[in-house]
């Protein structure tokens, strides 16, 4: 089945206006230490970027099958409030390797990362314990050890069976002696020659740690310029002075790494190594003396073959050096043009006449040594070497016979090869004995370790992804606000670009708001702030623990953190700040110990992040890049003038305490909101250039580009400290609600001549208007494409076979848009309230379509929506054409509404013709039956005075018109007509409504019978009185009847106990969907008797065993801050359609997805949310444009996507 996106972009979308952009509200960004990726997360999804923000690509997942309601690696939770990332590991930067590091026998995992050593135990049974950093040395920040410059080796020192660490570094020779436990003492610089300064190069000088003498204890040798040079280990780690001991075989006898491979290895077997070197003429070898040197060399080769005159290639066609036959005496393998190649040791110093295996893991076989590595190990535990190729498909092996030759390959398994993306250039892997007596292999991937252990015959029955650490891809972590499956909130992880997410954290808080912080440099130092805790882990984000600040005194909060890393490898940050509500906590330790800020704090700073983007962003308070000690903290958002704080911590040490001034700013960010029109919404934010990188701050203070303009915001730089207003400078304009703000990690500016100058680097901006891109330090902002994350509350359309499809898509900071085309291209909608509201159409009446325009009077301008506002939009053209409610567009008739409030009327609705109803259910329109003659101006119903209590003045009462393009008063509304022909053109429908708050209204059963329900639909009353009952009203009722709630009936009914959503279908009054407090239900008789629509619930909760989405009453999840989002669609059932032709066809959309019938009992998922995530609002059926059917879904956070080709069958 295909999703198509059928959203608005920049490319089929006119989107020139900057406050009416195709993009919505973004949350979060953060980019990779190198800049180049980037990560951007919304409502209900992440985004990313791998060409430094210009175009955007969402993470998404296959649809599982419709029996699954399972998608593995999805992200969970949704509404991503932040977002961190760190590179993964890298062949040319981080060596990894296998070793024994404890007496338990199993082989584990050793890696050398950008800031000390990493260790994962081996279990044994080719899993791994979780790593850690087991100290801050020899890696690429950790004292500066590169890969092309410094061999580090693994190999046992002391005696004790197990490795120990051995590095080539500038100086000389560095080691670490294991501890038995994965952990190692302190480096010690044990050699002063064969390092770098000593002019010994990789690219020339071969250098190996082993034990050349047979004491037991790992000495070094090397190959250098003119000689081969040796320093005896001592058995604690240190070395005799180095000496030169052979002068052969080195650089200035012509030799060279990329073409004469050197190995050292016991050859006679008298326990002291010697030395073999494949030559141009072919090998060569030089016995060891019994006082450590090595005795001349023959003037002719031992084995005229395996060298370059042979054609033998290094780049071709690999070598090893290793006991074939086990009898302990080194043989040669080649793996040559056609085949493998052997040389068996005859015992005297030379090899026998060479062996052949044909057509095994050679270069005409297309084994190539830059795609497929090759290992020579025992597989079977026979002692004889057998082979191992990573090829193409997978693993292949060969079975050594023992004389030199081996058995055919064979195809063993199906992964860690090329076709499987395994890279040479990316991947390392290696084969040993991970545990009693199990020989497998571990390949370092793109998200982690996979290890397939061997079945002692030479195959690998199955691999398994078993560490989410040491691979090469991008570490993202994202902080999800709120559940989607239950529990799903919280920290995630993800080791590969964001193509496979676990869940790693949880905060106790039931909406985990916060900040993620990674240490500068650092690869495994994050910070977490959760409000309920800080979260701290060691191990780039695979583990978390919680930190309490406030040890055992009253429990507050952390809502921010920031951290300062003097240097990448330190093993702890030199300072911490966690901020909650006007407390500050500070650790100098790493958060082992906390110091609590007894200092007066300024009021309203360290309040929450907000997902509802009219506060705080994550991230609002930064470290001083002059003075660690000196930090800057932004006023709460949305808390009247805007203000900076600066705290200086430099007596704190001594005093515990603080002290703080505010930041000098412009005028015009320090004028009161209250009284002048200078904040929309969005969140506040700081940012700060890095240390040596210009000093300059930036501010997105929550106003208005200039006031009074309610289209742009802009945000602020100045420099860290600001002696007047004017040193602040206003940046480029982005939509009026923003959201968010980051600078590459290579970003420069200053301030030259009281001016801001940038230098080098990109700014990125967020807001309601998405993602915005700046190359000149922010004088130009650009839009980024391709990022389809509309908060769309509606989506409407009418259909004509032949004529296309026309959608109104109603969203709610950037206005609507309009396709007469189904989305192929799109304009701007005529109605631009600033907040757009909510479109509805009859199906049957395809040249009709209505929009709400609260904020519009009738000449279509902007207008207090309470006071002069308040009206209703009908596009309707000629029959048999689609219309058009376009911008440019002239179809649109006007509507007044009711008559407004008095200015001394406290403000209420004075009708549900708003989002706040429709978003619950409410439909304006009563829909046609097929082969009914609907009237010529529509037929449309309205409830006024929602909120009012019945028996009052402004009573609520239902209202119908089938006249509506004849109103001409607002007046008109206030009826005592009570049908059509009375000389009004709105009359009432029924008697007053019980209740108040029943502003949901729904009609079915056509123009003629038609029946009415109106419900509230509102269980927290956020419309007025808490109201979730549902009656109903025909014509010749004295009064309206309740159908919900309801009790239970013995053997006929379940009952009903509150109409959370209510759904009915047009054509069949009978049929009623609740959604319940307990369950999803159903009733076939108008709401008499009510059960449990089994197949539908268990669609919509993802199965019932156990169930994934809880069943929740509460629509707008309320926050720390007191408030939620702002929108209702945090249920399982958000919308339905019904078709006009085919009654048993029925749709839904709700926080699982999408879900149609077509027999009106059997519900089969279109659309997993966990796969394409977003928060599906509404839906749109078109069963007429083509002969299958296709159904639009709209989302709060994700634009808009159909599914084509829909069967609907007729049941009879």
């Amino acid at each position: 089945m295909d999703i198509i996106d059928v959203s608005p972009t920049r490319l089929n979308t006119n989107a020139s206006d900057i406050g009416h952009s195709v993009t919505g509200r973004m949350l979060s960004i953060a980019c990779s230490p190198d800049g180049k990726e980037l990560y951007a997360g919304s409502y209900s999804n992440i985004w990313t970027s791998q060409d430094g923000g210009q175009k955007w690509e969402q993470l998404t997942w296959p649809q599982p099958d419709p029996s699954q309601f399972d998608v593995p690696g999805a992200l969970g939770g949704w509404s991503v409030v932040d977002i961190a990332v760190a590179l993964g590991w890298r062949v040319e930067k981080h060596p990894r390797s296998l070793a024994r590091l404890t007496h338990s026998g199993f082989a584990d995992v050793v890696g050398f990362g950008e800031c000390g050593m990493w260790v994962a135990l081996g279990n044994g049974d080719g899993t791994f314990k979780n790593p850690h950093v087991v100290n801050s040395e020899f890696g690429l920040e950790a004292g500066g050890w590169e890969v092309d410059k410094h061999p580090r080796f693994l190999v046992d020192l002391n005696k004790d069976g197990l490795a120990d660490v051995v590095g080539f570094g500038f100086d000389g020779v560095w080691t670490a002696i294991g501890k038995g436990d994965g952990t190692f003492h302190d480096p010690v610089f044990a050699l002063n020659n064969l390092g770098y300064n000593q002019s010994w190069r990789i690219d020339k000088h071969p250098r190996f740690a082993m034990d050349i003498n047979g004491d037991g204890f790992a000495d070094v040798i090397g190959f250098g310029d003119e000689f081969v040079w040796t320093a005896i280990g001592d058995g604690l780690g240190g070395f005799q002075e180095a000496r030169p001991v052979h002068n052969n075989f080195c650089f200035n006898q012509g030799w060279r790494v990329e073409k004469h491979p050197r190995f050292v290895a016991d050859l006679d077997k008298d326990g002291l190594v010697d030395i073999v070197a494949f030559g141009d003429a072919g090998v060569w070898t030089a016995f060891q003396n019994p006082d450590g040197t090595f005795r001349e060399s023959n003037p002719e080769p031992v084995l005229a073959n395996f060298g370059v005159q042979q054609g033998w290639h290094v780049d071709k066609h690999p070598r090893f050096v290793v006991d074939l036959d086990n009898d302990g005496f080194p043989d040669i393998i080649g793996f040559g043009d056609d085949g493998v190649w052997t040389a068996i040791n005859d015992r005297f110093g030379g090899f026998g006449v060479p062996q052949f295996t044909p057509g095994l893991f050679g270069y005409n076989q297309g084994w190539r040594v830059n795609q497929h590595p090759r290992l020579v190990i025992d597989l079977n535990g026979d002692g004889i070497a057998d082979l191992i190729g990573f090829g193409d498909a997978g693993i292949w092996t060969a079975i050594g016979k023992g004389d030199g030759t081996f058995l055919d390959a064979q195809f063993v398994h199906a992964n860690l090869g090329v076709q499987q993306g395994w890279r040479v250039d990316r991947h390392p892997r290696y084969a040993a004995n991970l545990g009693h007596g199990k020989v497998g292999v571990v390949g370092f991937g793109d998200a982690g370790v996979w290890s397939a252990l061997g079945d002692g015959h030479g195959g690998f029955p199955a691999s398994n992804f078993v560490l989410s650490n040491l691979g090469y891809g991008t570490i993202v972590l994202a902080l999800t606000a709120n559940d989607l499956a239950k529990g799903s909130r919280g920290l995630w992880r993800s080791t590969d670009w964001g193509t496979n997410w676990t869940q790693v954290h949880q905060f106790t808080t039931p909406i985990n708001l916060g900040e993620l912080q990674w240490a500068q440099g650092s690869d495994h130092l994050v910070y977490a702030a959760g409000g309920s805790s800080l979260a701290i882990s060691a191990d780039a984000g695979a583990t978390f623990k919680d930190v309490f600040p406030w040890g055992r005194g009253p429990a507050t909060s952390v809502n921010h953190v920031a951290v300062l890393q003097n240097e990448p490898a330190d093993a702890f940050p030199a300072i911490i700040y966690a901020l909650g509500d006007s407390t500050m906590f500070v650790s100098f330790d790493g958060g082992v110990h906390w110091i609590r800020d007894k200092g007066p704090l300024p009021q309203n700073i360290g309040g929450v992040t907000s997902q509802a983007a009219n506060s705080n962003s994550a991230h609002v308070m930064v470290i001083s890049p002059r003075c660690p000690l000196q930090i800057c903290v932004a006023q709460n958002g949305s808390s009247g003038a805007a203000a900076i704080y600066r705290g200086d911590y430099t007596r704190f040490p001594g005093t515990q305490k603080s002290s703080w001034a505010p930041v000098t700013l412009p005028a015009y960010l320090t004028l009161d909101p209250t009284t002048n029109q200078v904040q929309d919404s969005g969140n506040v934010f700081l940012a700060t250039t890095r240390r040596g990188c210009g000093d300059m701050l930036f501010y997105g203070a929550q106003r208005l580009s200039f006031a009074g303009d309610f289209s742009r915001s802009a945000a602020w730089v100045g420099p860290l400290e600001p002696e007047a207003p004017s040193d602040w400078q206003r940046l480029d304009s982005g939509h009026a609600d923003l959201h968010g703000f980051l600078l590459s990690p290579d970003f420069k500016a200053q301030m030259e001549g009281g001016n801001y100058q940038p230098d080098i680097g990109t700014l990125w901006m967020l807001g309601d208007g998405g993602i915005y891109r700046s190359t000149n330090g922010g004088w130009n902002f650009r839009p980024a494409d391709n990022a389809t994350t509309l908060s769309c509350m509606s989506v409407a359309g009418v259909a004509i076979a032949g004529a296309g499809v026309a959608l109104s898509l109603n969203t709610g900071d950037n206005d609507g848009f309009y396709s007469m085309n189904g989305g192929q291209n799109w304009s701007y909608q005529q109605y631009g309230g600033g907040d757009n509201d909510c479109a509805f159409a009859d199906p049957l009446r395809p040249h009709a379509i209505m929009v709400f325009t609260p904020r519009w009077d009738t000449a279509g301008n902007l207008a207090d929506h309470t006071r002069e506002g308040q009206t209703v939009s009908v596009y309707q053209t000629q029959p048999g054409n689609l219309p058009d409610a376009s911008a440019s567009g002239h179809d649109r008739k006007a509507v007044t509404g009711p008559p407004t409030l008095a200015d001394d009327e406290p403000s209420r609705d004075i009708w549900n013709a708003g989002s706040f109803y429709a978003q619950r259910g409410s439909r304006p329109l009563v829909l046609g039956l097929a082969g009914e003659i609907a009237p010529s101006q529509g037929d449309y119903i309205f409830i006024l005075n929602p909120g009012v209590a019945p028996n009052s003045n402004n009573a609520p009462v239902l209202v119908r018109t089938q006249n509506i393009f004849d109103i001409k008063h607002r007046v008109e509304w206030v009826t005592t007509a009570s049908g059509p022909g009375q000389g009004a053109n709105v009359f009432l429908q029924g008697p007053p409504l019980p209740e108040a708050n029943l502003g949901v209204v729904q009609a079915a059963g056509g123009h003629a019978n038609t029946v009415f329900f109106a419900g509230g639909a509102d269980p927290k009353g956020q419309g007025g009185p808490s109201n979730t009952n549902l009656w109903t009203w025909t014509a010749g009722a004295a009064e309206w009847t309740k159908i919900v709630p309801a009790p239970p009936i013995q053997g006929q009914s379940v009952g009903a106990q509150a109409a959370i959503r209510f759904f009915v279908s047009p054509y069949q009054p009978q049929v009623i969907y609740i959604l319940d407090s307990d369950h999803v239900k159903r009733s076939d008789d108008g709401g008499r008797t009510w059960n449990v629509d089994q197949n539908l619930e268990t669609q919509l909760i993802w199965g019932n065993n156990p169930i994934q989405i809880p069943i929740s009453t509460d629509d707008d999840p309320t926050g720390p801050a007191g408030i939620g989002i702002g929108e209702h669609f945090d249920l399982i059932l958000n919308d339905m359609k019904f078709d006009p032709n085919f009654f048993a066809a029925r749709f839904a959309v709700g926080r699982g997805g999408a879900f149609m019938t077509i027999d009106g009992v059997n519900w089969t998922r279109l659309l997993h949310t966990a796969a394409l995530p977003g928060r599906p609002s509404s839906c749109y059926l078109d069963s007429f444009s083509e002969a299958t059917a296709t159904l639009y879904v709209a989302f709060a956070g994700r634009s808009l996507v159909k599914i084509p080709d829909l069967l609907l069958t007729i049941i009879e």
